[in-house]
């Protein structure tokens, strides 16, 4: 399994494509999610990381998708904590490739990425995966509606500001 940031390199498009339709097929019922077009167009704001935000990819042997993750500014911007302008997001890992901890691998890639950037603290939320979370160091916080959708924000401390 090769992580990387995704940052342009040829081939990197149908790439970008592919992870807007994985992301529209699972979560087309959510505001962000909706269109494949919708979600490209904020992939490709995320890769030319003008931002500081990251995307990050899993590919298998043969280059094919196998799961993606990102750090994110504000993607919760009327979220009530301190420290809450970086998140990890939109993670996702296919089907094929689930049950090899490569979500917790993504995660921990962006996870990484905060820590070189010397970022205070990362967040998280997700309706299902606090258990997971929990056992890789992340804090429930409280649980909210996201997207008509109950979810758990989750942080992590990165580093001491």
């Amino acid at each position: 399994m090769n992580i990387r940031p995704v940052t342009g390199l040829p081939g990197d498009l149908p790439l970008l494509e592919s992870i807007a339709q994985v992301l529209h097929q699972e979560w087309q019922e959510l505001p962000q999610w909706q269109t494949p077009e919708i979600i490209l167009a904020r992939l490709i704001k995320r890769m030319n990381g003008d931002n500081g935000e990251i995307l990050f990819v899993a590919t298998d042997k043969n280059g094919a998708l196998s799961g993606t993750a990102s750090l994110i500014w504000r993607e919760l911007k009327t979220c009530r904590m301190a420290n809450a302008d970086w998140w990890t997001g939109e993670i996702y890992t296919l089907p094929a490739a689930r049950g090899q901890g490569l979500g917790s691998t993504l995660t921990q890639a962006v996870f990484a990425a905060a820590g070189e950037r010397r970022l205070a603290a990362l967040n998280l939320y997700t309706p299902d995966k606090q258990a997971m979370y929990a056992r890789m160091g992340w804090q429930a916080m409280y649980d909210d509606v996201i997207n008509d959708e109950l979810v758990t924000v989750m942080q992590r401390t990165v580093s001491e500001a």
